[in-house]
């Protein structure tokens, strides 16, 4: 079972994909749809970390920047985030049997 330590991850990514689903914004309705979309290319990059205490105790910080486009149009897509973080910690919660 893995003790204390910190690990750290840094990934990045290219994908281009086709015939995509996705949510289309309607102006004249302030409405979202869906709609095909036929090529679309996301790139980025995703930074984590996590610092663990024994067992038991963990916190995780993580950090995400894409860029996510129709391939044709160039458009940005609806419904894709260019940022995201995300911080959790877990810690065992009532009584444990032991």
């Amino acid at each position: 079972a893995p003790g204390s330590g910190t690990r750290m991850l840094l990934t990045a990514f290219r994908s281009e994909v086709r015939n995509l689903i996705a949510l289309d914004e309607v102006a004249a309705r302030e409405r979202l749809t869906f709609g095909n979309i036929s090529a679309a290319r996301v790139q980025g990059i995703e930074a984590e970390m996590e610092h663990r205490w024994g067992q038991d105790f963990r916190i995780k910080a993580s950090y995400g920047w894409q860029r996510a486009r129709n391939a044709l149009t160039g458009e940005t897509l609806v419904n894709a985030p260019r940022h995201l973080a995300k911080l959790r910690w877990s810690a065992p919660f009532g009584n444990t049997l032991g």
